[in-house]
């Protein structure tokens, strides 16, 4: 699903329940008590030993992990839109964009036992862009 969320420096981060807009959130920030304010932060990787990971701007749910951050360190806050998916619906979509783009990549090795998808998860978006992609032209 698509979704505004906070952009600090380089990483993003869910709006707390009930924000929706990066100006309710600092009038929010602006008020609260605590240096540390709790956000739940959008991870590229996940937490386990998978090597599972995921290529902006998508993100998995699962890879959602609470953090406490201190705004009176930030210097720059964007409003940025992302999409977030289920697991099983990134992993749907990645697959499906391996198979149509990878192919004509010259990455791509013929050899099916080299081409699992946990190489490219971190470039192939599951719309199909890849970062690494180089078309392979024949000569």
């Amino acid at each position: 699903m698509k979704t505004k969320v906070l952009q600090l420096w380089h990483e993003c981060y869910l709006f707390p329940d009930s924000i929706t807009n990066i100006d309710d959130f600092l009038k929010w920030v602006n008020v609260q008590e605590e240096q540390f304010v709790p956000l739940k932060s959008l991870r590229r990787f996940a937490d386990d030993e998978s090597g599972n990971q995921c290529a902006f701007p998508y993100f998995i749910e699962d890879f959602v992990r609470e953090e406490y951050l201190n705004f009176a360190r930030v210097e720059k806050i964007a409003e940025i839109e992302v999409i977030i998916l289920p697991r099983e619906e990134y992993d749907k979509r990645i697959k499906l964009a391996f198979e149509e783009k990878c192919v004509n990549c010259i990455n791509y090795s013929k050899d099916k036992k080299d081409c699992t998808l946990s190489p490219y998860r971190g470039y192939l978006s599951p719309d199909g862009n890849c970062f690494d992609y180089e078309e392979n032209v024949e000569e």
